[in-house]
């Protein structure tokens, strides 16, 4: 039997506005990305949603606000991390990603985007990540 493999190299997208450097935006309903060539994936601004009944209680992390400087834009934000960790202890975990909620671009991205309310940052593209 073929074993499966854990890690996918393209991640499936649906519904999104891609932007790609010196070209004009487009909509695409479905689109697999290579995750190496990632910078981020965000959301657009949107209203938190209602907690869910029920929900299984989560671990408690604490915010850390950092600014992640990628070869082209600046994210400022919040990442989380256990309550005994600090900046680096969160940033060399073994995820690719790193989450970030609350979170503002300098410049602006095309079409004006200057918030999120939450991004995944490739962790292979940061220059450095400050406090």
């Amino acid at each position: 039997m073929p074993k499966l493999k854990t890690c996918a190299d393209f991640l499936p997208l649906f519904d999104l506005d891609f932007y790609s450097s010196g070209a004009p935006g487009r909509h695409l309903d479905t689109a697999y990305v290579r995750k190496n060539n990632i910078l981020f994936i965000g959301e657009l601004e949107t209203d938190p949603p209602a907690p869910a009944a029920g929900v299984y209680p989560m671990r408690r992390k604490k915010p850390l606000q950092a600014v992640i400087n990628l070869p082209q834009v600046s994210l400022t934000g919040n990442m989380y991390s256990e309550m005994w960790e600090e900046l680096q202890d969160a940033l060399n975990r073994s995820d690719q990603f790193i989450p970030l909620t609350g979170v503002s671009f300098s410049p602006p991205l095309p079409g004006g985007i200057t918030r999120s309310s939450f991004v995944a940052v490739n962790k292979d593209h940061i220059v450095y990540v400050g406090k």
